[in-house]
């Protein structure tokens, strides 16, 4: 479920019991999205998300948090194109920001989703290779041992995409055979047509034979 509205109190202060009192009847699990990418988190930072994680870790809520690392330019904080023609410093600056957030948040949540929509934003990965995403996954299993680790994209479930669906589950298996300790995969789900059910769980039986959890 999408935390927005626990943190984001000056706009919805006047509903943030009823929201919170219905969020913890509906839901198992929330999500921490925007604030905590790249791009938004120096600006924001944990003072804003703070409140909504503390109210979640009352309510024994486990939390996930998005993203660590979405690695396409439209997602990645201007400055860093500086480093463009410079894959060593890239990757540098790629743990740098998987150091800062984990001295943040190292042992507060259940679950990171690692990496997000790779095939549809791989400029780190076109300069820097693919490999960088083993080190990533590896460099946060080190610092937050504790929580799983997914590797998240979308148009797999609904907006099937085939050439989408099988590069997600080819780079899935190509992970796990280089020893990324890749716990589960994540589905991102903005639904836009329909679709049956019978045929999302045949599209999800075949990521199950990869064995992370779905």
């Amino acid at each position: 479920a999408h935390s927005a509205r626990l943190y984001h109190t000056e706009m919805f202060r006047e509903d943030l019991p009823t929201f919170q009192q219905n969020f913890d009847r509906l839901f198992n699990k929330a999500v921490l999205p925007n604030i905590l990418k790249w791009k938004q988190y120096p600006r924001r930072g944990k003072a804003v998300v703070l409140p909504a994680y503390q109210w979640l870790s009352e309510n024994e809520i486990p939390v996930r948090g998005h993203c660590i690392i979405w690695p396409g330019w439209n997602y990645l904080p201007a400055e860093l194109r500086r480093h463009e023609r410079d894959p060593d410093s890239l990757r540098r600056q790629c743990a740098e920001r998987i150091d800062s957030l984990m001295a943040d948040w190292s042992g507060k949540l259940a679950e990171w989703d690692v990496v997000n929509e790779v095939y549809m934003q791989d400029d780190l990965l076109q300069i820097c290779g693919r490999e960088i995403l083993v080190d990533w996954f590896k460099q946060v299993r080190r610092l937050d041992p504790a929580a799983k680790l997914y590797y998240n994209d979308a148009n797999t479930l609904a907006n099937h995409q085939p050439g989408h669906a099988d590069h997600y589950y080819g780079t899935i298996k190509w992970l796990l055979e280089q020893g990324a300790p890749v716990d589960g995969m994540g589905f991102q789900s903005h639904i836009h047509t329909l679709v049956s059910p019978e045929t999302v769980y045949r599209r999800l039986d075949r990521f199950g034979n990869l064995g992370p959890d779905i």
